[in-house]
Protein backbone atom coordinates (compact mmCIF):
# COMPACT_ATOMS: atom_id res chain seq x y z
CA UNK A 1 0.00 0.00 0.00
CA UNK A 2 1.44 3.40 -0.81
CA UNK A 3 2.51 5.72 2.56
CA UNK A 4 2.13 9.26 1.74
CA UNK A 5 5.60 10.52 2.81
CA UNK A 6 5.01 14.28 1.77
CA UNK A 7 2.50 16.21 -0.29
CA UNK A 8 1.59 19.98 -0.89
CA UNK A 9 0.02 21.99 -3.25
CA UNK A 10 -3.82 22.60 -3.92
CA UNK A 11 -6.80 20.70 -4.93
CA UNK A 12 -7.42 20.66 -9.21
CA UNK A 13 -10.79 21.58 -10.19
CA UNK A 14 -12.45 18.15 -9.79
CA UNK A 15 -12.09 19.17 -5.58
CA UNK A 16 -9.20 16.22 -5.40
CA UNK A 17 -5.55 16.84 -4.09
CA UNK A 18 -2.86 15.97 -6.03
CA UNK A 19 -1.28 13.68 -3.77
CA UNK A 20 -4.83 11.78 -3.06
CA UNK A 21 -4.72 11.66 -7.23
CA UNK A 22 -0.85 10.69 -7.01
CA UNK A 23 -1.78 7.97 -4.29
CA UNK A 24 -4.58 6.22 -6.25
CA UNK A 25 -2.30 5.71 -9.17
CA UNK A 26 -0.18 3.55 -6.81
CA UNK A 27 -2.71 1.73 -5.47
CA UNK A 28 -1.71 -1.70 -5.68
CA UNK A 29 1.56 -1.08 -7.18
CA UNK A 30 4.80 -0.58 -5.28
CA UNK A 31 7.14 2.25 -6.61
CA UNK A 32 6.94 5.72 -5.43
CA UNK A 33 6.04 9.15 -7.88
CA UNK A 34 7.62 12.86 -7.11
CA UNK A 35 6.29 16.03 -8.23
CA UNK A 36 8.10 19.18 -7.95
CA UNK A 37 7.84 22.63 -9.10
CA UNK A 38 10.49 24.16 -10.69
CA UNK A 39 9.51 27.28 -9.92
CA UNK A 40 11.00 27.35 -6.22
CA UNK A 41 12.30 24.60 -6.82
CA UNK A 42 10.06 22.26 -4.45
CA UNK A 43 8.74 18.78 -3.88
CA UNK A 44 5.00 18.98 -3.85
CA UNK A 45 4.33 15.69 -4.03
CA UNK A 46 5.78 12.57 -3.26
CA UNK A 47 4.35 9.26 -2.13
CA UNK A 48 5.13 5.95 -2.49
CA UNK A 49 6.89 3.08 -0.19
CA UNK A 50 8.60 4.55 2.08
CA UNK A 51 11.78 2.74 1.69
CA UNK A 52 12.05 3.79 -1.79
CA UNK A 53 11.06 7.17 -0.51
CA UNK A 54 14.08 7.41 2.14
CA UNK A 55 16.40 5.96 -0.55
CA UNK A 56 16.82 3.31 1.48
CA UNK A 57 16.35 1.00 -1.11
CA UNK A 58 18.23 2.19 -4.89
CA UNK A 59 17.19 0.30 -8.67
CA UNK A 60 19.14 0.51 -11.41
CA UNK A 61 17.90 3.31 -13.80
CA UNK A 62 17.79 1.54 -17.40
CA UNK A 63 17.53 4.17 -19.76
CA UNK A 64 16.93 7.01 -17.92
CA UNK A 65 20.79 6.81 -17.38
CA UNK A 66 20.87 7.42 -21.05
CA UNK A 67 20.78 11.18 -20.36
CA UNK A 68 23.79 11.11 -17.88
CA UNK A 69 25.60 8.55 -21.11
CA UNK A 70 24.18 11.69 -23.81
CA UNK A 71 26.10 14.64 -21.31
CA UNK A 72 29.08 12.73 -20.92
CA UNK A 73 29.55 12.46 -24.93
CA UNK A 74 28.57 15.85 -25.44
CA UNK A 75 31.26 16.42 -22.71
CA UNK A 76 33.62 14.17 -24.38
CA UNK A 77 32.99 16.18 -28.27
CA UNK A 78 30.85 13.60 -29.69
CA UNK A 79 29.29 15.20 -32.81
CA UNK A 80 25.56 14.88 -32.07
CA UNK A 81 24.73 15.34 -35.58
CA UNK A 82 26.74 12.35 -36.55
CA UNK A 83 24.81 9.18 -37.83
CA UNK A 84 25.31 5.51 -36.66
CA UNK A 85 23.35 3.13 -38.61
CA UNK A 86 21.51 0.51 -35.98
CA UNK A 87 21.02 -3.11 -37.13
CA UNK A 88 20.01 -4.04 -33.56
CA UNK A 89 22.66 -6.72 -32.50
CA UNK A 90 25.85 -4.57 -31.60
CA UNK A 91 29.14 -6.35 -31.63
CA UNK A 92 31.18 -5.44 -28.41
CA UNK A 93 35.51 -6.60 -29.30
CA UNK A 94 35.12 -10.03 -27.34
CA UNK A 95 32.77 -11.20 -30.24
CA UNK A 96 29.38 -10.81 -27.52
CA UNK A 97 26.41 -9.06 -29.48
CA UNK A 98 24.33 -6.79 -27.41
CA UNK A 99 20.80 -6.14 -28.76
CA UNK A 100 18.80 -2.68 -28.93
CA UNK A 101 15.88 -1.91 -27.43
CA UNK A 102 14.17 -2.25 -31.14
CA UNK A 103 13.86 -5.21 -33.63
CA UNK A 104 15.35 -5.17 -36.32
CA UNK A 105 17.17 -2.05 -35.20
CA UNK A 106 16.58 2.14 -35.78
CA UNK A 107 18.14 2.09 -39.07
CA UNK A 108 20.95 5.38 -39.30
CA UNK A 109 20.11 7.50 -36.25
CA UNK A 110 21.90 10.74 -34.53
CA UNK A 111 22.46 11.33 -30.75
CA UNK A 112 18.76 13.46 -30.51
CA UNK A 113 16.74 10.36 -32.37
CA UNK A 114 19.05 8.26 -29.93
CA UNK A 115 17.86 9.93 -27.42
CA UNK A 116 13.79 10.03 -28.11
CA UNK A 117 13.97 6.25 -29.94
CA UNK A 118 15.70 5.23 -26.75
CA UNK A 119 18.42 3.08 -29.15
CA UNK A 120 20.69 0.74 -26.86
CA UNK A 121 22.88 0.23 -30.42
CA UNK A 122 23.64 4.11 -30.52
CA UNK A 123 25.22 4.40 -26.76
CA UNK A 124 27.04 0.91 -27.22
CA UNK A 125 28.82 2.68 -29.67
CA UNK A 126 29.92 5.82 -27.84
CA UNK A 127 31.81 2.97 -25.54
CA UNK A 128 33.55 2.29 -28.84
CA UNK A 129 34.14 5.85 -29.90
CA UNK A 130 35.73 6.96 -27.08
CA UNK A 131 33.33 7.70 -24.72
CA UNK A 132 35.47 6.81 -21.28
CA UNK A 133 33.44 4.59 -18.41
CA UNK A 134 35.62 7.31 -15.71
CA UNK A 135 33.41 10.63 -17.76
CA UNK A 136 30.39 8.86 -17.44
CA UNK A 137 31.22 8.09 -13.74
CA UNK A 138 31.74 11.76 -13.08
CA UNK A 139 28.61 13.19 -14.96
CA UNK A 140 26.62 10.43 -12.67
CA UNK A 141 28.22 11.69 -9.44
CA UNK A 142 26.73 14.99 -10.24
CA UNK A 143 23.46 13.71 -9.05
CA UNK A 144 23.82 10.48 -7.58
CA UNK A 145 25.88 8.70 -4.98
CA UNK A 146 27.50 5.91 -6.63
CA UNK A 147 30.50 3.88 -5.40
CA UNK A 148 34.18 4.27 -5.77
CA UNK A 149 36.56 2.60 -8.50
CA UNK A 150 36.85 -0.58 -6.34
CA UNK A 151 32.91 -1.09 -7.18
CA UNK A 152 33.43 -0.95 -10.64
CA UNK A 153 36.89 -3.20 -10.49
CA UNK A 154 34.65 -5.55 -8.95
CA UNK A 155 31.93 -5.20 -11.68
CA UNK A 156 34.61 -5.75 -14.30
CA UNK A 157 35.60 -8.96 -12.69
CA UNK A 158 31.90 -9.92 -12.60
CA UNK A 159 30.64 -9.25 -15.76
CA UNK A 160 33.17 -8.85 -18.11
CA UNK A 161 33.91 -7.37 -21.06
CA UNK A 162 30.29 -5.92 -21.58
CA UNK A 163 30.40 -4.33 -18.21
CA UNK A 164 31.03 -0.55 -19.89
CA UNK A 165 27.89 -1.17 -22.12
CA UNK A 166 25.71 -2.05 -20.04
CA UNK A 167 26.76 0.83 -17.61
CA UNK A 168 26.17 3.48 -20.21
CA UNK A 169 22.90 1.75 -19.95
CA UNK A 170 22.20 2.42 -16.75
CA UNK A 171 21.76 -1.83 -16.34
CA UNK A 172 24.78 -2.24 -13.98
CA UNK A 173 27.95 -0.34 -11.64
CA UNK A 174 25.02 2.31 -10.67
CA UNK A 175 21.81 2.03 -8.46
CA UNK A 176 19.79 5.34 -8.33
CA UNK A 177 16.55 6.73 -5.47
CA UNK A 178 13.35 8.44 -7.45
CA UNK A 179 14.47 11.45 -5.66
CA UNK A 180 17.88 11.76 -6.82
CA UNK A 181 16.41 11.01 -10.51
CA UNK A 182 14.01 13.78 -9.97
CA UNK A 183 17.30 16.22 -9.34
CA UNK A 184 18.87 15.01 -12.41
CA UNK A 185 15.53 15.76 -14.88
CA UNK A 186 15.32 19.44 -12.98
CA UNK A 187 18.74 19.85 -14.08
CA UNK A 188 18.45 19.05 -17.32
CA UNK A 189 14.89 20.67 -17.55
CA UNK A 190 16.32 24.04 -16.15
CA UNK A 191 19.76 23.95 -18.43
CA UNK A 192 22.14 22.98 -15.59
CA UNK A 193 20.33 24.47 -12.71
CA UNK A 194 20.95 21.91 -9.71
CA UNK A 195 17.92 21.84 -6.96
CA UNK A 196 18.31 21.69 -3.73
CA UNK A 197 14.32 20.84 -2.57
CA UNK A 198 15.17 21.37 0.73
CA UNK A 199 16.30 25.06 0.90
CA UNK A 200 13.96 25.26 -2.21
CA UNK A 201 17.07 27.04 -4.35
CA UNK A 202 19.40 26.22 -7.48
CA UNK A 203 23.09 25.76 -7.73
CA UNK A 204 24.30 26.13 -11.16
CA UNK A 205 26.15 23.43 -12.80
CA UNK A 206 28.80 24.15 -15.22
CA UNK A 207 29.15 20.55 -17.09
CA UNK A 208 28.17 21.73 -20.49
CA UNK A 209 26.81 24.80 -21.92
CA UNK A 210 24.00 26.01 -23.01
CA UNK A 211 23.58 24.24 -26.33
CA UNK A 212 24.38 21.15 -25.08
CA UNK A 213 22.11 20.94 -22.77
CA UNK A 214 19.32 22.17 -25.35
CA UNK A 215 20.78 18.92 -27.69
CA UNK A 216 19.16 16.52 -24.60
CA UNK A 217 16.14 18.75 -24.04
CA UNK A 218 15.53 18.27 -28.06
CA UNK A 219 15.62 14.50 -27.60
CA UNK A 220 13.63 14.41 -24.91
CA UNK A 221 10.83 16.55 -26.08
CA UNK A 222 11.18 14.53 -29.18
CA UNK A 223 10.17 11.21 -26.98
CA UNK A 224 6.77 12.12 -26.68
CA UNK A 225 5.95 13.74 -29.77
CA UNK A 226 7.75 10.98 -32.89
CA UNK A 227 10.06 8.40 -30.30
CA UNK A 228 9.23 5.74 -27.99
CA UNK A 229 6.60 7.85 -25.85
CA UNK A 230 4.27 9.35 -29.01
CA UNK A 231 0.93 8.99 -28.72
CA UNK A 232 1.03 8.43 -24.55
CA UNK A 233 1.09 12.33 -23.62
CA UNK A 234 -1.88 14.58 -25.38
CA UNK A 235 -0.92 17.15 -27.81
CA UNK A 236 -2.20 20.11 -25.34
CA UNK A 237 0.75 19.19 -22.88
CA UNK A 238 3.99 20.18 -23.88
CA UNK A 239 6.13 17.22 -22.00
CA UNK A 240 9.07 15.96 -22.79
CA UNK A 241 10.86 12.81 -20.93
CA UNK A 242 12.48 9.31 -20.52
CA UNK A 243 11.63 6.22 -19.91
CA UNK A 244 13.49 3.41 -18.07
CA UNK A 245 13.10 0.07 -17.76
CA UNK A 246 15.96 -2.21 -16.21
CA UNK A 247 15.68 -5.63 -14.29
CA UNK A 248 16.10 -6.06 -10.35
CA UNK A 249 19.80 -7.01 -9.44
CA UNK A 250 18.06 -9.52 -7.03
CA UNK A 251 15.67 -11.06 -9.27
CA UNK A 252 16.17 -10.37 -12.82
CA UNK A 253 13.14 -12.03 -14.04
CA UNK A 254 11.05 -9.06 -12.57
CA UNK A 255 11.95 -5.44 -14.02
CA UNK A 256 10.96 -2.35 -12.66
CA UNK A 257 9.43 0.35 -14.77
CA UNK A 258 10.65 4.69 -14.95
CA UNK A 259 9.39 7.42 -16.51
CA UNK A 260 11.15 10.86 -15.63
CA UNK A 261 10.17 14.34 -17.68
CA UNK A 262 8.20 17.78 -17.61
CA UNK A 263 6.23 19.88 -18.81
CA UNK A 264 6.81 23.41 -19.81
CA UNK A 265 4.25 26.75 -20.45
CA UNK A 266 5.64 28.96 -23.18
CA UNK A 267 9.26 27.09 -23.10
CA UNK A 268 9.35 27.68 -19.16
CA UNK A 269 9.87 24.16 -17.83
CA UNK A 270 6.96 24.23 -15.30
CA UNK A 271 6.83 20.25 -13.11
CA UNK A 272 9.24 17.78 -12.99
CA UNK A 273 7.63 14.04 -12.66
CA UNK A 274 9.31 10.87 -11.60
CA UNK A 275 7.58 8.06 -12.19
CA UNK A 276 9.33 4.23 -10.44
CA UNK A 277 7.43 1.33 -10.27
CA UNK A 278 8.82 -2.26 -9.60
CA UNK A 279 7.78 -5.42 -11.42
CA UNK A 280 6.52 -2.66 -14.49
CA UNK A 281 8.43 -0.97 -17.76
CA UNK A 282 8.76 2.61 -18.35
CA UNK A 283 6.68 2.71 -21.62
CA UNK A 284 3.59 0.55 -20.51
CA UNK A 285 3.63 1.18 -17.44
CA UNK A 286 5.23 4.27 -15.76
CA UNK A 287 4.89 6.78 -18.83
CA UNK A 288 1.25 6.63 -19.10
CA UNK A 289 0.84 7.27 -14.85
CA UNK A 290 3.29 10.27 -16.07
CA UNK A 291 0.82 11.40 -18.38
CA UNK A 292 -2.05 11.13 -15.88
CA UNK A 293 -0.12 13.37 -13.33
CA UNK A 294 0.44 16.07 -16.35
CA UNK A 295 -3.07 16.06 -16.97
CA UNK A 296 -3.97 16.85 -13.19
CA UNK A 297 -1.46 19.46 -12.86
CA UNK A 298 -2.78 21.18 -16.22
CA UNK A 299 -6.46 20.84 -14.95
CA UNK A 300 -5.16 22.44 -11.73
CA UNK A 301 -3.74 25.76 -13.15
CA UNK A 302 -7.54 26.15 -14.61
Amino acid sequence: MALVLFAAGGEDSRGQSLSDFCGALLEGKSGAIYVADLSAPKIICAVGDSAILSGTQKFPPGSVFKIITAVAALEQGIDPRRQVKCTYWYEIPDGERLPCSWRPGHGKIDLVDAVSKSCSFYFYSLIDRGVSIARIENVAKMFFDIPQSPYFAEFYREDGADFPYRFAMGLTGVLVSPKSVLRMITAVATGGELPDFEREKYDKIRLSDDSEWEIIREGLRKTTTTGICAGIFPDSLSVAGKTGTAPLPENPAITCGWFAGYCSTEGKPEYAVVVFLIDATGYTDAAPLAGKIFEFLQHERK
